[in-house]
Parts: C-alpha cells; structure tokens; sequence
C-alpha cells in the first residue's frame, strides 16, 4: 500500500529522510524517531521530557541527535531522568 494514513507520510519516506538528516548531520524530529521504535509522537515528546530518549529542546519543539537515538534503539546507550526543578520558596 503506498498511501499515507491520515496525511501522515509513508514509513520509507520517512527512513529516507531520516537517512538524509544524518548525512547532513542534523537532528531527527519526533516524527522521525516515532516512525522508527513504532510508538506516536506524543509518547516519543513525552519519553523526552521524561530523560528516557535523548533529546535536545530547542525552542518548543524536541529534537534527537541521530547517533545518540540509535545507540540508545541497541541498548547501548543507558540514561537517567533529568533533575527535578526546584520549586521556589
């Protein structure tokens, strides 16, 4: 089937893009790395607000260092949850 769903670009349109991104040496967006480990984009920007993607925020959109995405995908990248904010007094 090489239609989209629902507007969404096709799964190898996307590996393409995500294929030329990394040559070019720029970040993933969520899209990218939702299409890849097959979960929404919702979830991927929550797993990076959460520490448990490596992610990088840039204004108010996320972005994902390609080489850090597909080392954490192998399971040899591990990470931690970021600090908590302090509340003010």
């Amino acid at each position: 089937m090489d239609v989209a769903i629902r507007g969404r670009p096709h799964s190898s349109q996307l590996a393409a893009e995500r294929a030329e991104l990394e040559v070019r040496g720029r970040n993933w967006s969520a899209r990218h790395v939702a299409d890849l480990i097959e979960l929404s984009e919702l979830t991927v920007k929550r797993m990076a607000r959460r520490g448990a993607l490596p992610a990088v925020k840039v204004g108010r959109s996320w972005e994902f260092p390609a080489a850090k995405v597909r080392a954490w995908y192998a399971g040899d990248l591990p990470l931690r949850a970021p600090p908590r904010p302090r509340k003010k007094p």
